[in-house]
C-alpha cells in the first residue's frame, strides 16, 4: 500500500477547512434560530450533513494522492541503436555555395534523421556533438525526439568562440560516448565541409576501430566553394584583407572515410544520403542489440474512491438543501477527475539521461526513480551514486 503522488498531501487541509467552515456556519445558524422564541435546528441532521461533506472531501483528497496496492513490472524488448550526429559549426558553414547555406543544410539533414526515426516508431537513441576549433557534447544520447528537435533548432556557428575544424576532437568525444553505453550497434554521422587541413586520418583510425562503429561522413558544400557571409551581412577576410573562399575538402573527407572504414557521400537534395547512413547492418545479431525497458503498472484505487464520493454526494443531496455545499463538492469532484485523468497509469522508468535532465530542471522525484533504477543495475558506478545522493539531498 502506498501513494504515487505524495506531493499533493497538503490537500488534506481542505477537509479541515471544510469542517471549520461548517462548524462556524452551524453555530451561527443555531444561534439565529434560538433567538426566535427558543426554536432550535435539527442537530442530528446538521451533524449528518457536516460529516457527509467532510467524508466526501477526504475521499477526493485520497484519490488525488493516487493510492495503490501492489504493482507489476512488464519488460519490453526492442531493437535499438545509438546514433551520434556530429555537426561542423565553424564559420565556414555560413558559406552559401549550397542553398540556403551549409549550416542550414546540416540542420535540415538532422531534422530528417529525427523525423525518419520518429515516424518509423524507432527506439534508437540519438545524440548531437558540435565542433569547430574544439568539440563538445551538445545533446547526450536520448530517444526523446521532441527534445532533440528543440536542441536542433538552436544549432548555430555562434555557439562556439573557438574557430577551426577539429574533426578529430569530435570523433574522440563520440567514441567516448559510445564506450559508456551497452549498445553494440553504434552509428556515427559526421556533417562537415572538411576544412580541417591538419587532419591526420591515422590519428582517428585506432579510436573507431576499437569500438567497431559504423561511420558515415556527409560532405556539405561544393569543391568550387564560395565566400563566407557572416550574419551581419559582411564577408570574412583574412589578415591580409583578402576575401576568404571556403571550399569543400572532399579529398580529405574521402581519405578519412577510407581510413576509419566508413563511407563518404556528398550531401544530396533528397534524403538518400541520410537513408544510406541509417541503413542497418544486416549481419548484426539483433538479439544482442535489443534494448530492454521496464514499465511499471500500479493497481490504483483512486477511481473507486471517486465513485464512493459521487455516491455519497448523490445521497447527501437529498438531505442537503444548500446549493453552496453541492457546488463546492461538485467542484472538488470535477477537479479530481481532470487531475487524475491527466496522470498515466503506466509509468515508464526514466532513462539515466532523462533523469539527469529532470534533476537539472528541478523535477527531483522523477529523477530519483531513474537514478534508483540505474543504481540497482550498476551499484559500483560512482557518478550514479553521486547523482543519487544529490537527489536525496534536494528532496530533504
Amino acid at each position: 500500500m502506498g501513494f504515487l503522488d505524495r506531493s499533493m498531501v497538503l490537500l488534506f487541509v481542505v477537509p479541515a477547512l471544510t469542517w471549520l467552515v461548517l462548524r462556524i456556519h452551524t453555530a451561527k445558524r443555531e444561534e439565529i434560530l434560538s433567538s426566535f422564541a427558543g426554536i432550535s435546528g435539527n442537530i442530528h441532521k446538521n451533524l449528518y450533513n457536516r460529516y457527509v461533506i467532510i467524508l466526501i472531501t477526504i475521499l477526493i483528497c485520497l484519490a488525488v494522492l493516487r493510492p495503490y496496492n501492489g504493482f507489476k513490472e512488464i519488460k519490453s524488448r526492442s531493437y535499438g541503436r545509438d546514433i551520434m550526429v556530429v555537426i561542423d559549426i565553424s564559420a565556414s558553414m555560413y558559406t552559401k555555395d549550397v542553398y540556403p547555406s551549409r549550416i542550414t543544410v546540416a540542420k535540415r539533414k538532422l531534422e530528417d534523421i529525427i523525423s525518419h526515426l520518429s515516424d518509423s516508431g524507432s527506439t534508437d537513441r540519438v545524440g548531437i556533438i558540435l565542433f569547430a576549433g574544439a568539440a563538445y557534447l551538445y545533446c547526450p544520447l536520448t530517444s526523446d525526439y521532441g527534445a532533440l528537435r528543440q536542441f536542433a533548432d538552436f544549432i548555430s556557428p555562434e555557439l562556439t568562440s573557438i574557430q577551426g575544424t577539429n574533426i578529430f576532437d569530435a570523433i574522440r568525444i563520440a567514441a567516448e560516448s559510445f564506450d559508456r553505453t551497452t549498445s553494440i550497434d553504434s552509428v556515427l554521422i559526421v556533417m562537415t565541409d572538411g576544412e580541417d587541413r591538419s587532419l591526420a586520418p591515422s590519428d582517428v583510425g585506432p579510436i573507431t576501430a576499437k569500438l567497431g562503429m559504423k561511420i558515415s561522413i556527409i560532405g556539405i558544400g561544393t569543391p568550387e566553394g564560395g565566400p563566407i557571409e557572416l550574419p551581419n551581412g559582411r564577408f570574412m577576410h583574412d589578415r591580409k584583407g583578402s576575401l576568404v573562399i571556403s571550399r569543400l575538402n572532399e579529398d580529405g573527407l574521402i581519405k578519412l572515410a577510407k581510413t576509419v572504414g566508413g563511407t563518404y557521400i556528398r550531401a544530396t537534395l533528397d534524403d538518400s544520403d541520410i537513408m544510406s547512413a541509417l541503413r542497418k547492418n544486416p549481419l548484426l545479431d539483433k538479439e544482442k542489440a535489443t534494448v530492454e525497458r521496464k514499465i511499471t503498472i500500479y493497481n490504483e484505487y483512486g477511481p473507486y474512491l471517486l465513485w464512493c464520493a459521487l455516491l455519497l454526494m448523490c445521497i447527501g443531496t437529498a438531505r442537503i438543501k444548500k446549493f453552496l455545499y453541492l457546488a463546492l463538492v461538485f467542484a472538488y469532484l470535477i477537479f479530481s477527475f481532470i487531475f487524475i485523468s491527466s496522470k498515466a497509469i503506466a509509468e515508464e522508468i526514466p532513462s539515466l539521461h532523462d533523469s539527469y535532465l529532470a534533476y537539472k530542471e528541478g523535477r527531483y522525484q522523477e529523477a530519483l526513480k531513474g537514478f534508483e533504477e540505474a543504481y540497482k543495475e550498476n551499484p559500483k558506478n560512482l557518478d550514479i551514486m553521486q547523482a543519487l545522493g544529490s537527489t536525496y539531498y534536494k528532496l530533504k
